[in-house]
């Protein structure tokens, strides 16, 4: 198992989710956080086979950082990407499965909620 850093597995939910961590905090209010987390899942399966690999959880960090305005470098898309990978490929398969997402997903969540979560990427330049 890898040992997942703080900032790093607290920047699992809002990236995952695409959504600022506002709406994040206020939308676990009207739905479960598993059903949100299945939610996210399914919509970054881009090709429906039940499992997340690499180049969709790439497509999709790529998408969330730009989306903030942001413009990483080949490097920091490639070492953020792998650097979530290995925190929500929690077994290390290869894959990440709708399991290992939301377990994933909800220890980020009640971090933040503690006050414990860091915002990621903070180094990278506005676009």
């Amino acid at each position: 198992m890898v040992e997942a850093p703080t900032a790093a597995l607290a920047a699992t939910a809002p990236i995952a989710a695409g959504l600022p961590v506002e709406a994040s905090v206020e939308t676990c209010v009207e739905e479960p956080r598993a059903s949100r987390a299945r939610q996210i899942f399914d919509a970054v399966d881009v090709d429906g086979s039940g499992y997340v690999d690499q180049q969709e959880l790439r497509s999709h960090v790529l998408g969330h950082l730009r989306s903030k305005g942001l413009a990483p470098s080949e490097e920091e898309a490639e070492a953020a990407t792998a650097a979530l990978f290995a925190i929500l490929d929690v077994d290390g398969d290869g894959r990440v499965t709708a399991a290992e997402w939301v377990r994933v997903f909800e220890a980020s969540e009640r971090q933040q909620q503690e006050g414990r979560g860091a915002q990621p990427f903070e180094g990278l330049q506005a676009a």
